[in-house]
Formats: structure tokens, sequence, C-alpha cells
């Protein structure tokens, strides 16, 4: 979910706002930094090294220049899975070209945000950021809801 919403902020102005939890943004620098050293060789086809225009190419980071999107980043600082620094790469990217961003750092969280304080923040953090961009409109009146004929 996080490569995609990093990948179609680069690639539409649509989004009012984006939210992006443990995403990957450099397919690069994923490939020898995660838990799981073969699994972007084998998904991908090659090593980094041998692939490394088609990595980047599928890589969010590199379309960085595209995003106005304002983006939240949500990571957690031990997460083996997506590193940190996945999140860092896109993050300072998107803030020294000015577009609104923030980013929240999780200590003590891996790619799942399970502990009930961070968890907490985290959602008040995805609502505040969405309330922002995206304020609600006037409520439309639902229709009545028909009585049961209780004969």
């Amino acid at each position: 979910g996080g490569y995609l919403a990093a990948w179609a902020i680069g690639h539409t102005d649509r989004f009012k706002a984006a939210s992006i939890g443990g995403g990957i943004t450099n397919l690069v620098s994923q490939c020898g930094s995660m838990d799981l050293p073969d699994f972007i060789p084998l998904y991908m086809g090659g090593e980094a090294y041998e692939r490394f225009d088609f990595l980047f190419d599928r890589s969010p980071l590199k379309y960085d220049a595209a995003i106005q999107t304002p983006t939240l980043f949500q990571h957690g600082v031990a997460d083996e899975r997506v590193p940190f620094t996945q999140a860092l790469e896109l993050y300072t990217a998107l803030s020294r070209r000015g577009v609104v961003t923030r980013l929240a750092a999780y200590p003590r969280s891996g790619h799942d945000i399970t502990e009930t304080g961070l968890l907490r923040d985290l959602m008040v953090r995805n609502l505040d950021w969405f309330t922002r961009f995206v304020p609600a409109t006037a409520a439309q009146p639902r229709p009545a809801l028909a009585k049961a004929d209780p004969s």
C-alpha cells in the first residue's frame, strides 16, 4: 500500500493528500537493505547492480519532481522489511522541494505499528492530515428508512 501511494502521487495530481505507511520508495536501496535479501532480485529478475535502471524506473523516488501532493509518512524506526531510510529518501526529496510533507518516526516499531500509544498517534495523525487537506463537505441528508409493516 505504501509503495502504491508513493507511486500514484508521482504519476497524477488528482489526490488532495497522501499517507504513506512503511512504503518502499527506492527499489535500488531497498534491494540491499531489507530482511529478505533475495526478494527483490527474485521478483524483479536480478540484483540491483544488474538491473539498476529497471529498478529505479519503478521507484517512486525517481518521480519526486512531479509530486505536489501533501504527503504524510509514517514509518517504524526498527522496520527490517522496509527500512526507515525508505521513508527518509522520499520525505527528504519532497521537503527540499517545498512540498508540504511530514514524517512520523515510530520508535520500537517494525513494519507494523502495534504499540497502543503509537498506533493511536498514527491514527490521529492520519485523521488530522486528511481533515486538513480533504475537508468534509456538508452532509447530505439521508432518506428516511421505510417503516416495517407490523402486520
